[in-house]
């Protein structure tokens, strides 16, 4: 994954084999669990060599980094020799399937209602980006790539993403600039 560094793209180093030069980023990690009241910071200790932890964090926090940082701290060396996700954005485990269970759902044969039950609403995923209804005229402008001038004294002149809807249905996402709604990913639903 690449995070944003003035603007562009900055790819970790390993991924490359290159040298590139370290810079530090301020993250934002809300919380470390605090399970064992006498290990403050930790979930277990399965053995005198392992330490396991549970973070919650935002995009752009590499973990690995993060135990990498910890372990320098206290004056050693580490890595992460597991990593779980349990969680991204607003979906769970209980909304987590294997990868053993899409590889038995991709050879159901069409028409089996194979991922009934498995797959979500893209309404779902996009849940925590603005919404913005159209007109039907503007969702051809936009469907054409166009831009469409925002109206009206309650507009917004700026948002780097908005959900916009036509009628019940998804068209894409959008950005607004100077009060213009740019198209950036259509649907094709």
């Amino acid at each position: 994954m690449a995070m944003k560094r003035t603007g562009s793209s900055w790819i970790p180093a390993d991924q490359y084999g290159k040298s590139l030069p370290k810079f530090s980023v301020n993250l934002l990690v809300r919380d470390v669990a605090q399970s064992l009241p006498f290990y403050r910071d930790v979930l277990g200790l399965p053995d005198a060599d392992h330490t396991e932890f549970s973070v919650i964090c935002g995009k752009g926090t590499y973990i690995r980094s993060l135990a990498r940082d910890m372990a320098l701290a206290l004056g050693t060396v580490g890595h992460v020799a597991r990593l779980r996700r349990v969680a991204v954005g607003p979906f769970g485990e209980k909304d987590m399937i294997s990868l053993e269970k899409l590889m038995e759902l991709g050879h159901k044969a069409p028409g089996d209602n194979a991922m009934e039950g498995v797959l979500r609403p893209i309404e779902t995923v996009l849940d925590g980006i603005p919404a913005l209804a159209v007109k039907d005229a503007e969702a051809q402008r936009l469907r054409q790539g166009q831009p469409v001038l925002l109206r009206g004294a309650s507009a917004p002149i700026a948002q780097d993403a908005v959900l916009v809807m036509w009628g019940q249905r998804p068209l894409g996402i959008c950005s607004i600039e100077k009060g213009s709604l740019k198209p950036k990913r259509l649907f094709n639903l």
